[in-house]
């Protein structure tokens, strides 16, 4: 998707149901609930985006036989094409995490330690960090790095990415969390916006880390960061080369 939308200032109305939910829902997927459901889903898109091969567990969970897993497939494709355009209509706002928050009760979010901070507080603090003049002011091979530590389903990133606007692929992001869910949510979030982003299963309190996975978008970022610093240091050399040039002493002609 990756579009350059103008940035959307009306708080997400996180209680509404995406336009992917309905399709979900019709899925020959009665064996499971509509939590499941959605994580399976996330599961297989985040399979999709990042390469990395789906569980056998979840492939299962799909369908044991060919049609039926075929037809559960189709209807998850469909479901990544509604989240784009939903994500063009309603730029930046975490739909993933808000139909997570709907889908599990406030209880459960408590009981795992999952507290989702309000959008409006994101964007003020996305406000007082970042700005587009900063990102216009950088030089050649310069990024803006920022960490999550606790990532959620990167509401945050998004609300930064939203101020910086064209400037989103300067940033470098490494996002953790200790809940893979909130993972894939997080990296089909950001690769979906076009976010440059390292993407960490792990624990940041304990230090521990069980997977990492970059997206397309940060390694075509340094690949494009790398050759402007490469073309820099050429420039400095031959700038530094006719300095040197310069200053040194003109030697008289020699007579014959």
């Amino acid at each position: 998707m990756a579009s350059d939308c103008s940035p959307a200032k009306p708080a997400a109305d996180h209680s509404a149901k995406p336009s992917f939910y309905s399709v979900l829902e019709k899925l020959p997927l009665d064996h499971l609930r509509s939590s499941e459901r959605f994580f399976l889903w996330l599961e297989f898109v985040f399979s999709v985006m990042s390469g990395t091969p789906l569980d056998s567990s979840a492939a299962e969970k799909m369908g044991r036989g060919r049609s039926s897993y075929e037809t559960v497939q189709r209807g998850f494709l469909d479901c990544i094409a509604l989240l784009g355009d939903e994500m063009e209509r309603r730029p930046y706002e975490d739909l993933l995490g808000g139909y997570h928050e709907m889908l599990n009760s406030r209880i459960d979010r408590t009981v795992n330690g999952q507290f989702y901070t309000p959008t409006n507080i994101c964007r003020m603090m996305a406000r007082i960090t970042v700005s587009e003049q900063f990102a216009e002011n950088l030089k050649p091979g310069e990024v803006i790095s920022l960490s999550e530590p606790s990532c959620g389903s990167g509401r945050n990133v998004l609300a930064a990415a939203e101020v910086l606007g064209r400037h989103r692929s300067k940033m470098r992001v490494t996002c953790t969390d200790i809940d893979i869910r909130a993972c894939w949510m997080c990296y089909i979030n950001l690769t979906m916006w076009g976010i440059p982003a390292t993407v960490v299963h792990g624990d940041s309190l304990r230090l521990k880390e069980w997977g990492r996975w970059v997206n397309m978008f940060w390694q075509l970022g340094e690949a494009e960061r790398k050759q402007q610093l490469k073309s820099k240091k050429i420039m400095d050399a031959i700038k530094n080369l006719q300095f040197a040039e310069s200053d040194s002493p003109a030697f008289p002609r020699s007579r014959n």
